[in-house]
């Protein structure tokens, strides 16, 4: 599993988190993580479509729960780095990102 390339998204906050893509489908490590599934609406410019948090990142695409949602969006690469096994921390990522961007596939 390597990442085609790394980015950073910053959250409302202006707490800047590096993220590594991967289109979708690769297989991932089982790792506690937070990952953003994304689709590229021009050169070098990504728009999230959904972003999450999990205690193990291999189990969480083995089917997720958004899969669906996620592919009919346009999503093609999956942004992702290994996290705290703290879940408040991956949970404070996710919802500091989710304040910024508006997403087509996450519960509001």
């Amino acid at each position: 599993m390597s990442a085609e390339f790394e980015m950073v998204w910053n959250g409302k906050s202006g707490n800047a988190y590096k993220y590594y893509a991967y289109k979708i489908g690769v297989s991932m490590k089982a790792v506690p993580a937070n990952y953003i599934f994304a689709k590229m609406t021009q050169p070098n410019s990504w728009l999230p479509v959904y972003i999450g948090e999990t205690g193990n990142l291999q189990e969480r695409f083995s089917s997720h729960h958004k899969e669906n949602c996620v592919l009919k969006n346009g999503a093609t690469h999956v942004f992702a780095h290994t996290s705290s096994t703290d879940q408040n921390v991956r949970l404070d990522e996710e919802t500091d990102l989710r304040s910024r961007f508006t997403t087509s596939c996450n519960d509001q």
